[in-house]
């Protein structure tokens, strides 16, 4: 459930009742629904919220993430530090707010939940909240190398070039059963350095009808491969999509993989809280090239969530932790103590977080489409252009014949080296070589002599050795008989015009397919019968009859509400969970709150001598 779906199923009237609404106050240019993903208002917004709305935002960011939930496990997976009635209201406001959204499923039940992609800038912002001190940081020289987690990873960007180049080479054809061939399964697959088990450790993923036939790691390939409209899927084969392909090679590196990783988190965690959770706090507090203990990421998210949960999900940091270092987000170690660290290679705590209105228009990397901006927008762009003729330059050749490419070279120069050389070693320095296999490739794929020398000289901004270029030249010579046709570019898809409204065709993420439900409900709608119950029982203390006082304890069960108990002259607010029976009398289970704390209790009815239902502020005058 994302952001965009949910803001294109909704009126411009109702729109304008969500930017309405007082939270949004004073936010300047940030507009309703853009403040929803940007920091700087969640921030200012979390600030605003009173205690219940805010403590039910809690739980539902703790306890839930990405996953869709009912009202009833709502309740149930709150800690009762506040009664079943007051979290309703508090659910309810944020709906009225826009920050959470009801649905429905076909005929299923009415269901909530926080829109995918603002997930992570409301967890952040949470914990800004708390002022929490810095993540204890660990001495570089007290880290100790892992056996099998010691060497390079290229990032899961690159690892994704390399199977989209090896299916280039392998063939794309589908077999009768709707799958590639073997050859192209082995050879892609090859190239992912993430496995089985480390994905399934993360979150249980299924996959669909044919693509079971797939390792999971090529499903999870093709289903980025065809969402991201770099691959067109047709009955008999995949094919190449260039305008979309092209456009993610010229993508700026944190762009590229902050949306990889994104991706990738919200596979996982669609269906699965523990591992949107897990996620969530790894990207918070943590910067980049810094060891941190696994440890002391899990007691930090453990006492958050032991705060509001009842049950608090089982962590996955050390299994997210294994599977970033194998995307190539991460490295994982162990102290001195033989405890689990890790540190990120890259900024975790920009993931996801915009701070700027224009952030959304960014998405599409067209950065010089406003002619108004300033002169800072002209000096930006002469900046840029001189990282790109720097990154131009970022391969180098050896007089043997060699290819260096250096680890910032543009993408669109490693496609076109996977297109026409051999990849001889992949590491922050890569290493090709034109080889009697590439020539015969090359050729096959229309590309001449002229072409190849060309393109190698543009991308290292310098001329080839006469050695490499008179090899190449004699290699390519032997192969111009064999040209083959090159295909057209096809540049439209399967589902429709945009790439990312495709459905997912790989894996089993649960329907896609519901209503928006946007409803208006005033607060003592939650209260069934409010007019029929004396006044008297939510008024003011009083003694009643013993079957009375069951009454009163069951009135408040029915609206999840708690009462005030006078307990031999002390006020003691209790949250009723159930009346039990026993032996011709009766009891009432449920927790006393006393301070921060939530004392699970069975009182007898002689136990206590007057009471009163109590109803959140303002709910019984909005009655009468």
């Amino acid at each position: 459930m994302k952001l965009d779906e949910i803001a294109g199923k909704l009126t411009e009237e109702q729109k304008l009742q969500f930017e309405a609404h007082p939270l949004w106050n004073g936010m300047n240019e940030f507009i309703w629904p853009i403040s929803l993903i940007t920091s700087t208002c969640a921030r200012e917004v979390w600030l605003r919220l009173n205690d219940p709305d805010h403590y039910v935002l809690e739980v539902i960011l703790l306890g839930f993430g990405h996953s869709l939930f009912s009202e009833e496990q709502l309740l149930q997976a709150a800690k009762p530090r506040l009664a079943g009635s007051e979290l309703r209201i508090g659910l309810l406001h944020l709906q009225e707010a826009g920050i959470v959204f009801a649905v429905r499923r076909g005929w299923g039940e009415k269901l909530y939940g926080v829109p995918s992609d603002l997930y992570t800038v409301w967890f952040h912002a949470m914990q800004d909240r708390k002022r929490l001190p810095a993540m204890p940081e660990i001495d570089s020289y007290d880290i100790v190398p892992i056996d099998g987690s010691v060497g390079y990873v290229p990032p899961l960007s690159v690892q994704l070039l390399h199977a989209m180049a090896a299916l280039q080479h392998t063939g794309m054809k589908r077999t009768t059963r709707g799958v590639l061939a073997k050859r192209a399964i082995e050879s892609a697959t090859a190239q992912l350095h993430y496995d089985n088990e480390r994905l399934l450790g993360v979150a249980e993923l299924t996959q669909a009808d044919a693509a079971q036939l797939y390792p999971l790691p090529l499903a999870i390939m093709l289903q980025l491969a065809v969402q991201e409209g770099w691959l067109i899927e047709r009955a008999s084969a995949y094919y190449i999509n260039q305008a979309g392909w092209e456009n993610w090679l010229e993508q700026r590196a944190p762009k590229r993989e902050e949306r990889l990783l994104l991706q990738i988190i919200e596979l996982l965690s669609s269906r699965n809280a523990a591992a949107a959770v897990g996620a969530a706090q790894l990207f918070t507090q943590s910067e980049a090239y810094i060891w941190y203990r696994a440890a002391d990421v899990e007691a930090r998210l453990d006492r958050a969530s032991s705060a509001v949960l009842t049950k608090p999900p089982q962590s996955t940091i050390a299994v997210w932790c294994q599977l970033l270092r194998t995307l190539g987000y991460m490295e994982v170690a162990e102290d001195e103590f033989g405890a689990a660290v890790f540190r990120w290679l890259l900024q975790p705590i920009e993931l996801g977080v915009r701070d700027d209105v224009n952030d959304k228009a960014n998405d599409n990397d067209n950065d010089c489409d406003n002619e108004d901006e300033d002169d800072n927008h002209n000096d930006k762009a002469n900046d840029e252009e001189v990282i790109r003729r720097f990154e131009a330059a970022a391969i180098q050749f050896t007089p043997d014949g060699d290819i260096y490419v250096q680890e910032d070279c543009p993408y669109s120069v490693r496609w076109q080296l996977e297109l026409i050389a051999e990849r001889r070693r992949t590491d922050r320095v890569t290493v090709y070589r034109m080889t009697e296999r590439s020539y015969k490739r090359t050729a096959e794929q229309g590309i001449g002599t002229g072409e190849v020398i060309h393109m190698l000289e543009a991308a290292a901004d310098e001329p080839l050795p006469e050695t490499m270029r008179a090899a190449i030249s004699i290699g390519m010579s032997a192969h111009t008989a064999v040209l083959a046709p090159v295909p057209e570019p096809v540049s439209v898809t399967l589902h429709g015009s945009n790439p990312s409204e495709c459905e997912p065709s790989l894996l089993v993420l649960g329907s896609q397919s519901y209503e928006i439900i946007i409803e208006h409900k005033a607060v003592r709608s939650l209260f069934a019968g409010i007019e029929s119950v004396p006044a008297m029982w939510m008024k003011q203390f009083r003694s009643y009859h013993l079957s009375t006082r069951r009454e009163l304890m069951e009135q408040a069960l029915s609206w999840r509400a708690a009462v005030k108990l006078s307990c031999e002259g002390q006020i003691k607010p209790f949250i009723p969970e159930r009346i039990v029976d026993e032996d011709d009398k009766w009891a009432v289970i449920g927790y006393l709150q006393e301070g921060g704390s939530c004392l699970p209790i069975k009182l007898q009815p002689d136990m206590w001598q007057e009471m009163m239902l109590v109803l959140p502020e303002g709910t019984f005058h909005n009655a009468q």
